[in-house]
């Protein structure tokens, strides 16, 4: 039989889920967008067609949709953190992160 141990009352305990989100559809944010540096205002009405355009086809798909896309087309590639030179925002965990770029 399996061994029970029972928690000491207001005691917290960490667990790591593992899951996969495949066959998940993305959820595009720009909250954290480095405005100082990169801003849709710079863009032309058309790169700004372009990049709603982009996201809401990439909204229709999901991750393993996106993943089997080459990336030049709506697929993606994943950047090391070390070639990143802008700064990552304190609530971003580096080691949990995998950082992605989408060509639009």
């Amino acid at each position: 039989m399996g061994q029970v141990k029972k928690q000491k009352r207001n005691q917290l305990t960490s667990t790591k889920v593992s899951f996969s989100t495949q066959h998940e559809h993305p959820i595009f944010c720009l909250k954290y967008l480095d405005r100082n540096d990169y801003s849709l205002r710079a863009c032309t009405k058309e790169e700004k067609a372009a990049f709603a355009d982009t996201l809401d086809r990439l909204s229709q798909l999901t991750w393993a949709e996106i993943s089997k896309s080459h990336r030049h087309g709506l697929g993606y590639e994943k950047i090391a953190i070390n070639s990143i030179r802008a700064t990552i925002p304190r609530h971003i965990k580096k080691d949990d992160i995998i950082f992605i770029a989408f060509l639009w």
